[in-house]
């Protein structure tokens, strides 16, 4: 088993990653609807493509420096 499938690698929990995933929904959606400038409109599809990535594999590389984790462990009581 790899070191990304192990559970201890996530640190983003399951209503973290769908609120990351919904947020970057609603910046391109903004991006693709409203009349902004061009700069706005890099900024927004460009923060969008990480907080995607860093949902779908459950870990934040922030999280992991601050000592936060979002995700349930089971062991623990």
């Amino acid at each position: 088993m790899s070191t990304i499938a192990k559970r201890e690698y996530f640190n983003v929990g399951a209503v973290d990653a769908t609120l990351r995933v919904l947020l970057a929904i609603a910046a391109m959606t903004v991006v693709l609807t409203v009349n902004l400038d061009s700069v706005w409109r890099f900024i927004l599809s460009v923060l969008s493509i990480p907080v995607v990535l860093f949902a779908v594999m459950r870990w934040d590389p922030i999280y992991k420096l601050i000592g936060v984790k979002t995700t349930k462990d089971k062991l623990e009581a």
